[in-house]
């Protein structure tokens, strides 16, 4: 009787509309996680919440920022527990959590705030965040309230997104619902990370991108305006997915009413982002990074002296990436990153590894694909192009100065690029131990979202 009546509610739960369960599981989650990771703790939480700081008090460029008094404070307050060196279980407590509320803003009084290594991201990365966090300190509450307040509006913003993605995606609907339902994605959204934001754009772009491909008729002023305005910010987002919205070149061109027309519609879609993405890239690089060198653990990190090394010896760098490739674990590593790594950061267990690859594995397999054709390849020929400029990116950024291979790459970058990689998985809907791609995508809502709890709880509270 209970196997029947599991069974049964497993079926009714499978007819749940992909996009819908995906909303059920990353609020209920989110908001959990959110509770349960302690302020300013989650990944590289700290100095994405600097930047957003120093974004909503009027400092979008990567330079020392005036705040009200109480926001230094409090970030001293939570750093004490999680500073450099610090490695979990943390045990947090109320004691703790007291602390960081006891500490109070001071509209009238300036404090300032150092930029970082996270600074070199676009205000664009915390789209979500931004409003929250100046509405909550014009109405004058607590620095944790103000933290609190940027948390919620980016799990807000990622899940509408990331929603209208799995609605508007002509295929593997399911997979791409599992994929936005694992742990580091479901921890992720529940922090202040500019992460957040990039994801769910570069999915809501890619899935309308994917479905104007395959559909007919003439595309509409309103979708090319849409396929625009989210190119764009995906392209400011993070500037190493720049060469994203060159997907929309795999468009019909009867669906513009020629080539012509599809030329001009492929560069309003395309040119404003990369425009803006490269200045963005300049302006960074006169101010912030010109002549700087610092340490990672790594070793000395020196962009201009790593950049002049590869143009000097483009034949020895494609020597560095093929090493990383082929000669380290760089693979195995990405696909443990993207299953389970997340927070500070924290490896799920064994057995949710094998437990998150199993089930978006048999999600995919018998989820509805792609159909063949040219798109085909351009998608992955984007997905191996944004690879390399993110390893680029993380060579010269991150790596000692001369280093044999890529250091520091982690395989979170990856999940903007998986509606791209689901194109290569061409399946046809035919169920996999005889549950369809609704049953195995409700098996990983309910073997996803207790483990990262569990994950959570353990790493901070325990």
């Amino acid at each position: 009787m209970a196997g029947g009546g599991i069974a049964e509610r497993l079926r009714t739960l499978a007819h749940i509309a992909p996009e819908k369960l995906f909303l059920i599981a990353a609020f209920v989650g989110g908001l959990l996680l959110i509770a349960l990771v302690p302020p300013v703790a989650g990944g590289n939480e700290q100095m994405n919440f600097r930047r957003v700081a120093s974004i909503a008090n009027g400092h979008a460029m990567v330079e020392p920022a005036s705040v009200p008094a109480g926001i230094p404070e409090f970030l001293q307050v939570t750093e004490r527990k999680f500073g450099e060196g610090a490695k979990p279980p943390y045990g947090y407590s109320r004691d703790d959590l007291a602390d960081a509320a006891a500490v109070k803003l001071k509209p009238d009084k300036p404090g300032e705030i150092r930029p970082n290594p996270i600074s070199v991201l676009s205000p664009v990365s915390y789209l979500p965040q931004l409003p929250a966090v100046w509405l909550a300190q014009a109405l004058g509450l607590s620095p944790l309230a103000i933290f609190y307040a940027g948390r919620l509006a980016g799990l807000a913003g990622a899940i509408a997104l990331t929603f209208f993605a799995v609605r508007v995606t002509p295929f593997h609907k399911h997979t791409l619902a599992a994929v936005a339902l694992l742990p580091p994605l479901l921890f992720s959204r529940s922090t202040v990370d500019g992460d957040v934001f990039t994801v769910a754009i570069a999915f809501l772009f890619l899935a309308l991108a994917l479905r104007e491909i395959g559909a007919r008729g003439r595309i509409s002023p309103a979708m090319i305006a849409g396929l625009a305005v989210t190119a764009f910010l995906l392209a400011q987002a993070k500037s190493a997915y720049f060469l994203l919205p060159l997907l929309s070149l795999a468009i019909p061109a009867e669906r513009f009413g020629g080539t012509r027309n599809k030329l001009i519609a492929c560069a309003i879609i395309v040119a404003p982002g990369l425009l803006a993405s490269i200045a963005w890239l300049v302006a960074v690089k006169q101010t912030y990074l010109s002549g700087m060198s610092y340490r990672t653990w790594s070793g000395i990190a020196d962009p201009d002296a790593q950049f002049a090394l590869i143009l000097s010896n483009p034949i020895g760098y494609a020597g560095v990436l093929i090493r990383t490739v082929f000669a380290t674990i760089f693979v195995p590593r990405a696909i443990i990153d993207m299953l389970g790594v997340f927070g500070p950061p924290v490896v799920a267990p064994v057995a949710v590894l094998a437990a998150m690859a199993l089930l978006l594995g048999a999600t995919a397999a018998s989820d509805k694909g792609p159909p063949g054709g040219k798109a085909r390849w351009l998608a992955l020929g984007l997905a191996a192009a944004t690879l390399l400029v993110m390893m680029t990116a993380v060579y010269t950024q991150w790596t000692r100065v001369g280093a044999p291979v890529v250091e520091g790459f982690n395989g979170r970058y990856l999940y903007p690029l998986a509606p791209l990689l689901l194109v290569a998985v061409p399946t046809r809907a035919k169920r996999v131990f005889g549950l369809d791609a609704s049953a195995w995508l409700v098996l990983t809502a309910l073997v996803s979202v207790p483990a990262t709890l569990w994950v959570t709880w353990q790493t901070y509270w325990a």
